[in-house]
């Protein structure tokens, strides 16, 4: 489990080829998942791990560069039994 509240961002560019073009992310607490591994404080090594992603097309069907973000929030809240 997550031992402590945090937030993550990343936000990445997958080109044409479907390679990961540029990374950047950010963990804010949240410092214990996965026991410190480096793969959970640094976002941006799991995202060009997985690639080559399926680049996103156009109208036409033509690949290109997209851009994304993601933002991911944790709060943890006690509840009395």
């Amino acid at each position: 489990p997550i031992l402590q509240p945090g937030q993550m961002t990343v936000a990445y560019t997958v080109d044409a080829h479907g390679a990961v073009i540029a990374c950047q992310g950010r963990v804010e607490g949240l410092a214990d998942l996965a026991g410190g591994d480096a793969g959970a404080t640094d976002p941006c090594r799991e995202i060009q791990r997985m690639a080559p992603y399926q680049p996103a097309r156009d109208k036409e069907g033509q690949p290109l560069t997209r851009r994304y973000r993601v933002n991911i929030e944790v709060a943890i809240d006690d509840i009395a039994s």
